[in-house]
């Protein structure tokens, strides 16, 4: 599980007066370092935000992917 890359989306708007989100440590369990993204709605980004937050979520998996990673035969490209 301490392989898995992990990224953080904090949505930044409406939130309570004295809110305080648990810390983001500066180095991630695989060793690689913490990125935190920030979307500009409430609680619910898949719902406010649908398209921004897939985009987002495009970019973190191509990112996350390895370079010797291929398309497999007989699949849809994106």
């Amino acid at each position: 599980m301490n392989t898995i890359p992990r990224t953080p989306i904090h949505c930044v708007v409406g939130e309570p007066e004295g809110f305080a989100r648990r810390p983001v440590p500066a180095i991630q369990p695989n060793g690689a370092p913490a990125q935190v993204w920030e979307l500009a709605t409430g609680r619910d980004c898949m719902i406010t935000l649908p398209t921004e937050l897939a985009g987002l979520l495009l970019k973190l998996g191509r990112a996350a992917e390895p370079a010797s990673a291929a398309p497999v035969a007989g699949g849809r490209g994106c």
